[in-house]
């Protein structure tokens, strides 16, 4: 079953021209953009999180533990960010405590 997943993701890969390393360059853009006096809006922090947290469960199952547990710092990242910008969105709360429980940080969760 693992390796059919792992051939099925290198041909996902493979036909969409897209390699692991893309999501570094869009986490970079995303931290750049501050410093540029670009706002970033709440969701799109919390989209950020989500699409690193899919990326480290995705990694998790394909065996890459290594290439997986900075995705989970990524997703934390963007989600303080979102906390920050609003935090009576009870959801951002929550995600940041599922990311804390999935990085094993269970008395900050």
């Amino acid at each position: 079953m693992g390796s059919r997943l792992r051939v099925r993701y290198a041909l996902f890969l493979a036909l969409n021209h897209k390699d692991p390393s893309r999501a570094d360059l869009h986490h970079a853009r995303l931290e750049a953009a501050p410093q540029s006096g670009i706002p970033i809006p709440e969701n799109v922090l919390l989209t950020a999180a989500l699409a690193s947290f899919s990326a480290f469960r995705v990694k998790s199952v394909l065996g890459w533990g290594s290439m997986a547990s900075p995705c989970l710092n990524q997703a934390l990242l963007a989600t303080n960010q979102a906390v920050f910008l609003n935090p009576n969105q009870y959801q951002y709360h929550a995600f940041a405590g599922t990311t804390l429980l999935a990085m094993g940080n269970l008395s900050d969760a």
